[in-house]
């Protein structure tokens, strides 16, 4: 095992999607990344989209203000 990787930086939500979708992706060949729908009110952004389960996979990357109680809320 290597000592001296690079350290892998998780700076925003985006980063956390572009390290997730992969591994979802060797799990559900069927999974897509950011899909848009109008719901009629407002437009909805799904971060990953697996057609066939019927899961829609929301990720969220929090700083240290955002509390638990918080995160339950948004």
């Amino acid at each position: 095992m290597k000592k001296n990787l690079p350290c892998l930086k998780i700076e925003n939500e985006y980063d956390v999607q572009r390290l997730m979708y992969p591994v979802i992706r060797s799990i559900f060949t069927d999974a897509g990344l950011e899909e848009t729908e109008d719901s009629g009110h407002h437009m909805v952004r799904k971060d990953i989209v697996i057609d066939s389960q019927d899961i829609v996979v929301e990720l969220k990357c929090s700083g240290e203000a955002v509390t638990e109680r918080r995160m339950r809320v948004l």
